[in-house]
């Protein structure tokens, strides 16, 4: 059997059970991995199990019982026979703790509506899964099985059925503070819903957040760009947000094109206004933020000391020559405005992941950010090619028509947001351990985009 992380234990009880205490394991072999700050019991007797407890088997028993339990996940398929049984089959991540999990009655691979990405790597997993599930070999790809076995009642099924799914999916998530899964749903083959429970306090706020945008945008009732709707849970904490998938053709483009663009005027006709710099709260962030670095520069990990010092002097240079009493034109952004948080057609995007939206920013936010995140997560371009593809926003029918405005300023649009995307997330970058390769390749383009 292989291993099972602990991270993913508080995953599963707190979805499918909304159980978060109580935690008793049941492991006679050594498969737990500790990976995260959970201190559960771990038994290797079941005659030390209590009645409430929330029973996770790692291992078959060797000794006849009737077991006591609340919830049970049974990672062993031993013999059980109290209460309802889910049976679930799990695909992990190349660290091998679960990305993926599905009924083992799903008929297809539904659960690649949540992987929207391009590219031939992208497209051979997808065709992979396909034709695994098609020529019923999905076994062979699956990571491992597990069983619910339950008196109460199973959370994810309750919330799929309010969403009128017939079958789901789940994606378990990214590790950390703002972690959430994501139930896909659908109904007669076709993603309808996808519904983002909360798994920490953090991500609490964050899907909260995505409501309320939401429903704030309803208002504008935009053309050029399709949003999702929310319905309405009777668990408050989670969020039903429809799939704005189109039906026609569509792609997920890695170049800004004219009808992002497109979308960001129609944006901006409907939110434009004029601030002075200094009332930004975003201002105030990057000001807190350079503030911070100033206190903690060393690096927790393999990052370069002598690039995060150079690109911290390179910012707080850049923030001193900004005139905080400046008028600046804002209006709204999507604030993740990227390839994978979008379909793009012939005339319009549909966009979702509004969680981090925001009134008020800077015009070309949302333009500056497709063009970076693009050209280093996905292209692996020099600053040199990201120049160009600034130099060719400049050039734009977009920006001929915001320099008409005497308070817009391209250059100073685009230092605000090179200041505020740096200056947050290094914050971050120098306490991760160990830090990824894409954040390595991030701060060597901001240093890079600094310095020229």
């Amino acid at each position: 059997m292989p291993k099972i992380y602990t991270s993913d234990i508080a995953v599963l009880f707190q979805l499918l059970v909304n159980e978060h205490s109580n935690i008793v394991i049941y492991d006679t072999e050594n498969q737990l991995v500790e990976n995260s700050g959970h201190n559960y019991k771990v038994i290797n007797s079941i005659q030390k199990l209590a009645e409430d407890a929330n029973l996770l088997l790692l291992s078959k028993f060797t000794e006849t019982t009737n077991l006591l339990f609340n919830n049970c996940i049974d990672f062993a398929n031993n013999d059980l026979s109290k209460g309802e049984i889910f049976e679930y089959q799990y695909f992990n991540n190349p660290n091998a703790t679960m990305r993926w999990i599905y009924p083992k009655t799903l008929k297809y691979p539904s659960f690649l509506t949540l992987y929207n990405a391009s590219g031939l790597k992208s497209k051979l997993i997808r065709l992979i899964f396909q034709n695994t599930f098609r020529f019923g070999l999905k076994s062979r790809l699956n990571s491992g099985n597990f069983r619910l076995i339950t008196t109460n009642q199973n959370e994810v099924e309750t919330l799929v059925q309010e969403a009128r799914g017939e079958a789901y999916s789940i994606f378990t998530g990214t590790v950390g503070e703002n972690r959430k899964a994501i139930i896909e749903v659908n109904r007669n083959r076709k993603t309808t819903n996808f519904i983002k429970v909360p798994l920490g306090e953090k991500s609490q706020k964050l899907v909260e957040r995505e409501k309320q945008n939401l429903r704030k945008l309803e208002k504008f009732n935009f053309q050029k760009a399709v949003l999702p709707k929310v319905t309405t849970s009777k668990n408050p904490k989670v969020a039903i947000i429809s799939n704005v998938q189109p039906n026609e053709p569509f792609a997920t483009l890695n170049d800004l094109t004219e009808v992002h663009l497109n979308v960001l005027e129609e944006w901006y006709d409907k939110t434009i206004e004029t601030k002075i710099l200094s009332e930004l709260p975003e201002f105030q962030l990057i000001k807190n933020n350079l503030k911070e670095l100033s206190i903690y520069p060393k690096p927790q990990n393999d990052l370069s000391v002598e690039t995060v010092k150079s690109l911290i002097d390179g910012l707080k240079l850049w923030l001193n020559k900004i005139d905080e009493s400046q008028k600046i034109v804002v209006g709204m952004a999507h604030y993740d405005f990227t390839p994978w948080n979008m379909y793009c057609t012939k005339t319009r995007l549909h966009i979702y992941d509004w969680e981090l939206s925001k009134p008020g920013l800077p015009l070309l936010y949302d333009a500056f950010h497709f063009i970076f995140q693009s050209s280093v997560l996905v292209k692996r371009l020099p600053f040199a090619e990201i120049k160009m593809q600034m130099d060719t926003l400049r050039n734009s029918n977009l920006v001929k028509k915001l320099n008409k405005n005497l308070d817009f300023d391209f250059d100073t649009n685009y230092r605000f947001y090179v200041l505020s995307v740096a200056s947050y997330y290094l914050n971050l970058y120098i306490r991760q351990s160990p830090l990824h390769e894409q954040a390595h390749w991030l701060v060597d383009i901001w240093k890079d985009a600094i310095e020229n």
